[in-house]
């Protein structure tokens, strides 16, 4: 903000619920991508990695609904803020990245854009066969939003955690070069040699926020 190469912004950390973080984030319609069979075996995967949704009781639509109807109502209430989308952004790395872009999809007239960082497009620890990331691939197709509106952007590194997501990044890339985005209302960048940690994300965090918060 002092050096003017953002507009000036405040910073709405919301607290993650910990043991439902999984259920959360995981963007719900998604599975609506996936036959009987591959929920059987993402089901099962969920409850052999110990998340508490073994039984795919995902909540990521709920969880929308507290950030625009309560969460952001309260704020807009209570702080001297502009309300409209083109001041309201979502950013989050890792599950928060899937959220993040779920956001952006789900409620395109309320957020203005959205920054996704090391996204987990695997959406649970990797294994064989793992029909996720099409299955997000797919929810993309149908609910990106029109191109004109809205900001998005992608990052990843290639170290541990985050090098099972360039492949997908590049898939995800592919889309909305297809789609026509420009590149003043989308990005991707590549990190070699950064990994899945909060360090990592520290380090580019000035990125996301100049492309979305442009004065």
């Amino acid at each position: 903000q002092q050096s003017g190469e953002t507009r000036k912004f405040i910073v709405v950390g919301i607290w993650n619920g910990q043991k439902t973080r999984h259920s959360d984030y995981f963007p719900e319609k998604a599975l609506n991508f996936l036959n009987t069979t591959q929920q059987d075996t993402l089901r099962a995967q969920f409850t052999r990695s110990g998340y508490e949704d073994g039984a795919l009781n995902l909540n990521a639509d709920n969880y929308l609904r507290f950030m625009v109807e309560e969460l952001k109502p309260y704020i807009d209430s209570t702080y001297s803020v502009y309300t409209d989308k083109q001041n309201t952004f979502v950013m989050g790395s890792s599950m928060g990245g899937l959220i993040s872009m779920y956001a952006l999809c789900e409620y395109p007239d309320v957020f203005g854009g959205a920054a996704a960082i090391s996204t987990h497009w695997i959406g649970a620890t990797q294994f064989e066969h793992n029909p996720i990331p099409d299955a997000f691939l797919s929810y993309l197709e149908v609910n990106l939003p029109a191109v004109g509106g809205n900001k998005i952007y992608f990052d990843t590194g290639d170290q541990d955690l985050d090098s099972f997501y360039p492949a997908t990044q590049a898939r995800v890339d592919e889309m909305m070069q297809r789609k026509g985005y420009p590149s003043e209302l989308w990005v991707t960048h590549y990190f070699p040699g950064k990994g899945h940690n909060e360090l990592a994300w520290k380090e580019r965090l000035h990125i996301p926020l100049k492309f979305l918060l442009a004065e």
